[in-house]
This record gives structure tokens, sequence and C-alpha cells, in this order.
């Protein structure tokens, strides 16, 4: 399947070179051979690292956060962890709530903070966002709606450590130091080193370092 969805792949301006640079990579995880599958090799000591309880496999965003790291520090140049257990992460009740916020405060920040040490030691970026954010207000069902105001941060690359940007009221809207979207894919990019063309000055003067 993994080559298939290669082999699909219609991205304008393509080269050759860079499809056939694709394909071999796709083939070496399959295969097991090259860098990449050796990412996949990850031992007890290190899931552990990351909050993986080994005997029970339990803590899967920690065992997608320690594959992460590995296949960055093979080659990968991106990586996505779509972090969706159980029934995902939707919010609407207070039974979805009690279930899933428990594991935000024990596991996921485990997982999350020794990437952001790797990041840093290894020089790679992590970014964590949301499609959307959820309502301040406590809904009829005990959970939260969807909000148009959401988070995101940011570690490693040339990110500033320990800067905070944006003001929220009670309400939760937005009071002073407003991001939108495509500031933050900018933003993003100027973090990772891909370009600094259109990059928003103020925010990577407050936000980035050199």
């Amino acid at each position: 399947e993994l080559l298939q969805f290669v082999d699909n792949l219609d991205l304008p301006g393509m080269s050759v070179a860079t499809f056939t640079e694709m394909r071999n990579r796709a083939f070496s995880v399959l295969c097991g051979t090259g860098s990449y599958f050796d990412a996949f090799t990850i031992s007890s000591k290190e899931l552990e690292r990351f909050g993986v309880d080994v005997a029970s496999n339990e803590n899967q965003f920690g065992h997608a956060a320690a594959l992460s790291s590995a296949l960055v520090q093979n080659g990968a140049g991106f990586v996505t962890i779509h972090h969706c257990e159980k029934n995902g992460w939707d919010m609407h009740n207070g039974k979805t709530l009690r279930e899933q916020l428990p594991e935000l405060s024990s596991r996921i920040d485990i997982g999350i903070a020794e990437l952001i040490h790797d990041a840093v030691r290894y020089n790679f970026l992590v970014v964590c966002s949301s499609e959307f954010g959820r309502t301040p207000k406590i809904n009829g069902s005990g959970g939260r709606d969807h909000h148009n105001v959401h988070f995101a941060f940011g570690a490693g690359g040339l990110f500033q450590p320990g800067t905070v940007y944006g003001v929220l009221s009670t309400k939760g809207e937005i009071t002073d130091e407003r991001i939108t979207n495509p500031q933050l894919y900018r933003l993003v990019q100027h973090a990772a080193g891909i370009s600094e063309d259109n990059a928003d000055e103020f925010l990577s003067t407050n936000l980035l370092r050199y």
C-alpha cells in the first residue's frame, strides 16, 4: 500500500529523480533495508523514556513520539503524529472528558517532553496544533463545543524557549497579539529554516532566536 500510495502521487513539478528517491525510501522501509527501517527497532529503555509501559505496550502516543524521534534522527524530513485513541478527542460531553483528560496529564506530557528534549539535542522541530479549539463555557452535556480560537506550541529549531504569545479573555476571545493560521504556517517554516520569504517580521523577532 505504501508503494502504491507513492506511485499514485500527482505533485506538479516533481522531477523523475525526486519521485525515484521517494519510491526508494518507501521500498527501504518495506524491505527492512536502510536507515529508515532501523528507526523501527527501538529499545525497551528508549520506549520507557517516552512513558511507554513495555510490559503492556500501553501509551500509543509515547510509542509514536519515540518512533518519530528515531525516524527524524535517521533522515526523515517530516513526521506526523495523529493522536486519536479510542473515539478521538470529541469533547462535547462530560463522559469523554473524564475518560480522556487524565491521559493528557500522565502519558502525553512525558512523550512530548522527551520529544522536545530530542528536538533540541538533534536539531529538529516539534510543532503541536489542532484544527480548532474548545469553548471555555461548559455546554449542557458537561463538555465543550467547537471554538474558533486554539493554541499551538513549537520547540526546537529557531523557536525561542519559554516564550508565550497571545492574550485571551475569560470568554476565550483574543484580546491582544492575535496570530492567524497563515502567520503560524510561515512562522513554522521560518523556525525550521526552510524559507525566510514572507515571514512576519514582528512574530519572528519575538518568537524566534538567531
